[in-house]
């Protein structure tokens, strides 16, 4: 089977299929070390020498996944989530132990990560839809009524 070509990096490197150029390496490491030293110690977002306990309370009393469990599968939990997305609210009810990757894909799905609502994926097109007139959507004609320049143009 033939390989596929090497890229050229903006950097101006020939850069092999798969690989990263080492430009784009330090690049990116600079963007996460930029990231991290604006953000918050973890004592200063609300996990503290309180949530340890806490979170080590609710290990300790339920050790496996909840997701998984629901399934009939143990997959050791190793992450607490806060049912209604608040980081303060430490009740037992609002607890539950997950895995890393549960909690992962939650964290994801709260955040927005995946959202359509957000101007993204399949939903972006019809959101759109609002700046066409409707008798022009999908027709390549977007002129508007309510724009002269635009009209006079056509006549």
């Amino acid at each position: 089977m033939p390989m596929r070509a090497p890229r050229i990096c903006g950097c101006g490197h020939r850069i092999a299929s798969g690989a990263r150029c080492p430009c784009e390496t330090r690049r990116d490491k600079a963007r996460r070390d930029a990231f991290d030293a604006k953000r918050q110690s973890s004592a200063a977002r609300g996990y503290d020498a309180h949530w340890r306990k806490v979170r080590a309370a609710i290990l300790n009393a339920e050790p496996w996944c909840r997701n998984h469990a629901a399934r009939g599968e143990r997959v050791e939990a190793t992450e607490v989530d806060h049912i209604d997305g608040n980081s303060r609210n430490n009740a037992t009810a609002n607890l539950r132990p997950l895995c890393k990757g549960c909690h992962s894909a939650r964290t994801a799905r709260d955040q927005a990560f995946g959202r359509r609502d957000r101007g993204v994926g399949r939903d972006f097109a019809e959101k759109g839809q609002d700046r066409a007139p409707p008798d022009a959507r999908n027709t390549g004609d977007f002129s508007f009524p309510d724009d002269t320049i635009q009209a006079d143009k056509k006549r």
